[in-house]
């Protein structure tokens, strides 16, 4: 899980080194523009991308084996 993607400048990394991505970003143009990077880049076999709001998580508790989030915290507003 990448909470707040972006344009997937993490969740490539890490499709190119075989891990399957859950990208999650507010942004629909951001996801659009990280899955046309991944259809690119050929990993978009293993990259689902969320349309969401990390503020109210939509996955069930214990969804991910790991979660990454880089400069997110400033573009939310309760932090």
């Amino acid at each position: 899980m990448d909470a707040g993607a972006g344009t997937g400048r993490i969740t490539l990394e890490l499709a190119k080194m075989s891990f399957k991505c859950v990208p999650l970003d507010f942004s629909k143009n951001m996801i659009l523009t990280l899955w046309r990077k991944a259809k690119e880049m050929k990993v978009a076999d293993i990259v689902y991308p969320v349309v969401g709001d990390m503020e109210y998580w939509p996955f069930r508790n214990m969804a991910f084996d790991g979660v990454i989030s880089l400069y997110v915290l400033n573009h939310l507003p309760k932090y």
